[in-house]
């Protein structure tokens, strides 16, 4: 039995792909489940549409990535945190929260905050660097300099 996957499908293929399936674990598994559909031509013909179009978003946010990675390529941003009476330890530490929420702020862009990462949590005042994944293929780098907030 030939199916077409309409979701990646671990050991099988990925979505889109049309594989050859043993009729009982097509009929049975994949199709009720969603994960697959019977080859008809009809279905062929929506399935490459579907793909182009994916194609074509895809091209599109990648263009948007690399416009994005421009502007934040090595921008510094400078957060202000809670210092105790000794040293230069943090109350708490700088999340990732933050860190977007500053950049949303003075590039007037929206960030999500699980696209960025920092290598070791921020507890100490200094500078400190982050990562900002914007697409598979583009990442940029960044500072974070954390300085003592004014009581």
């Amino acid at each position: 039995m030939k199916v077409i996957l309409l979701e990646n499908v671990p050991k099988l293929g990925q979505a889109g792909d049309v594989v050859e399936v043993k009729s009982g674990y097509g009929r049975n598994y994949l199709v009720p489940r969603g994960m697959a559909q019977t080859l008809t031509k009809k279905a062929l013909a929506e399935i490459e549409e579907l793909k182009r179009v994916a194609i074509r978003r895809s091209d599109r946010e990648l263009d948007n990535a690399r416009k994005m990675g421009e502007k934040l390529d090595g921008y510094t941003i400078q957060l202000p945190g809670k210092v105790g009476g000794r040293g230069n330890k943090l109350y708490g530490s700088v999340t990732t929260q933050q860190i977007a929420t500053a950049i949303g702020l003075f590039l007037e862009i929206e960030l999500d905050k699980r696209k960025i990462s920092v290598p070791e949590p921020i507890k100490t005042l200094g500078m400190h660097d982050y990562k900002i994944k914007l697409h598979p293929e583009i990442e940029v780098e960044g500072k974070v300099e954390v300085v003592k907030a004014e009581e």
